[in-house]
């Protein structure tokens, strides 16, 4: 057995009912998807293998020897109820499901999914977890296809079992037990101990770990990129005006919060669409440039006092509240103060609207529509109130439009826009620190994010010889 160390626990074992990245963690070795992510983040089959993707039907054959955990067999019941989940309305990203109008699995192994409209979006959707029909409560219940079944679990652990009947490769290691250790530092000290063999390193001790001779002979340091970014959302309900929001993001040194807390594992991101063909470099939020005086037309609508809220359980997100009180105070000379919250609480008052600043962040996939729940009218993640009926259609235009040229103009027309409207302040992206025993040999991913899990390739890895 391994033991694996994270700060929070997933709120369910249904893939939907779980967002967290810690349930990305666990589900995705418990169920499979009808396509996967490899190692590289390309589309690569899991369950199926696909034969065509039109603008009218994707095609798969899936694979004849799956079986579940509980020893039945994946049947086409299970492919129509996995997409009837999806598409419901519970489902808060069911948006590329509901563009397939019917379920063909008459030719089973073999099927066709009519799409009432062109989606793009559609093959990353297929990476989501497929569902068995006959098992209704998941989060007590998880039975799945993936490469290890859930065992016992408590408040502060899930014991993962290897699945020997796998339809890709079994795992050659026989049991994981994933621990909830809440606390950083604590979770540092047992993997430095040898009493964990897979956690995070906090950035504030990762050059102690990089310069511990026992802790290096133990442990090697990875720095994993994610699909991750950090922002810094307004309340466009109370920040009304665009130029008080652009001076706020003027007092913001971007650069100083990747050098100095991230100890340079970052970078700073204008946009939430990171590197690829979808982001326009042309799309660009104010630098830092704090104003000369305090006085001026910039500040004419500025309130005399700003709350940056944050989460509590993120030491990193508090520091970097720090630094923009601090730009704040200095630059402008307003009363900038600090809020922490309990996870719960933070999470009510950020939905419900009730802020004028808050730091969060997410990690989006490769499919580039995701950013759109950041931002569009009717999206519950639009935690900023903003409204943009362009911006609205766009998204809806650029989803259904295959890959090209006329696709890529209207995300860099998105991105454009949203810069310059400027609902929130994106801060950077950054890499993940992870502390990996060296009695194991791991293959390690590219790139993390939701379903580019770090774990994703776990039924390859073996104990070192």
């Amino acid at each position: 057995m391994i033991v694996e160390s994270y700060r929070s626990s997933p709120e369910s074992l249904d893939p939907v009912a779980a967002f967290s990245d810690v349930a990305h963690e666990m589900l995705g070795r418990v169920y499979s998807g009808v396509l996967r992510y490899d190692g590289a983040g390309r589309l690569a089959p899991d369950l199926a293998i696909l034969h065509e993707a039109t603008p009218e039907r994707v095609s798969l054959r899936f694979s004849s020897d799956v079986m579940w955990h509980d020893g039945r067999p994946l049947t086409p019941a299970d492919i129509v109820e996995t997409i009837s989940r999806y598409s419901s309305d519970e489902y808060p990203f069911s948006a590329p499901f509901k563009t397939i109008g019917r379920v063909d699995v008459a030719a089973w192994p073999d099927v066709t999914f009519h799409l009432d409209r062109p989606s793009f979006a559609i093959l990353h959707a297929l990476t989501s977890r497929v569902l068995p029909a006959h098992v209704k409560d998941l989060d007590h219940n998880p039975i799945g296809t993936g490469f290890y079944r859930a065992g016992n679990r408590d408040a502060g652990s899930i014991t993962l079992l290897a699945n020997p009947s796998y339809h890709r490769q079994p795992p050659a290691i026989p049991a994981v037990c994933c621990r909830t250790v809440p606390d950083p530092t604590t979770q540092y000290l047992e993997l430095a101990a040898g009493s964990t063999d897979l956690s995070e390193i906090p950035m504030d001790l990762l050059r102690e770990a990089e310069g511990d001779p026992d802790m290096v002979s133990r442990v090697r340091v990875l720095s994993v990129p994610t699909r991750a970014v950090e922002l810094l959302f307004f309340n466009m309900n109370r920040l009304t005006s665009l130029s008080v929001r652009r001076t706020i993001a003027r007092c913001v040194n971007r650069e100083e919060i990747v050098r100095y807390l991230y100890w340079g594992r970052g970078r700073v991101v204008d946009s939430a669409f990171l590197d690829g063909e979808w982001k326009d470099d042309s799309a660009t939020v104010p630098d830092f440039d704090p104003p000369s005086g305090l006085g001026g037309r910039d500040l004419q609508s500025m309130p005399a006092r700003l709350a940056i809220l944050y989460n509590s359980e993120s030491s990193k997100r508090g520091q970097i509240a720090q630094v923009i009180q601090q730009g704040l105070i200095d630059h402008l000379g307003i009363d900038a103060v600090v809020v922490p919250l309990e996870r719960g609480l933070f999470e009510k008052r950020l939905f419900s609207g009730d802020f004028d600043c808050a730091i969060y962040g997410f990690s989006f996939s490769a499919d580039p529509d995701d950013v759109g729940n950041l931002y569009r009218s009717n999206s519950e993640y639009n935690v900023s109130a903003y409204r943009n009926r362009d911006v609205d259609d766009l998204f809806a235009k650029a989803a259904d439009l295959l890959p090209g040229e006329e696709k890529r103009r209207s995300y860099g027309l998105i991105q454009r826009t949203i810069c310059d409207d400027l609902p929130s302040l994106p801060l950077l992206t950054y890499s993940i620190p992870m502390g990996v025993s060296r009695r194991l040999t791991i293959v390690a991913p590219a790139i993390i994010g939701d379903t580019y899990r770090f774990t994703r390739e776990q039924n390859l890895w073996t104990f070192a010889q």
